[in-house]
């Protein structure tokens, strides 16, 4: 649930907790608005990530993942190799994530190739477990949603 921005404002002078879920166990808003603000931080990074290619970067030559189009002509052979190239990739560069997992999953969306599954715990107080969903294009595209 995103809030609108005004009520943002007013929570960050609200310090107090809101009851919240079944058993109204009282959370603070605060931390769940920072939360989903890092959920979407990390949705966006993770999408900049597995778009960026290999050697894109003299400063970091092995941020981003392999040129796609080899992994797309040799499927599905290149599967396996792929999905452990992204979860290397995003375990080596997205440090808010911890116990990252990469897995295959059939796409029926057109103009789709490659769907993916990326869960992972948020390395925070909570601790929560977090899904991504990852779409990779035939022109070489990616679209990372909440799943």
């Amino acid at each position: 649930m995103l809030l609108k921005f005004f009520e943002k404002l007013i929570l960050k002078d609200l310090g107090s907790p809101f009851p919240i879920g079944r058993r109204g166990s009282p959370i603070d808003r605060r931390i769940l608005i920072r939360q989903e603000e890092m959920i979407e931080d990390i949705r966006s990074h993770l999408n900049f990530l597995l778009l960026c290619r290999q050697g894109s970067h003299k400063h970091l030559p092995d941020y981003g993942l392999p040129d796609i189009t080899q992994v797309y002509q040799n499927l599905p052979d290149s599967i396996n190799d792929f999905i452990k190239a992204i979860q290397t990739t995003i375990t080596r560069y997205e440090p808010r994530l911890n116990d990252v997992t990469v897995q295959f999953k059939p796409e029926t969306e057109e103009d789709c190739v490659i769907s993916v599954q990326i869960l992972g715990k948020l390395v925070s107080d909570c601790a929560n477990d977090v899904q991504f969903r990852g779409l990779f294009t035939s022109g070489g595209g990616v679209n990372i949603r909440n799943a």
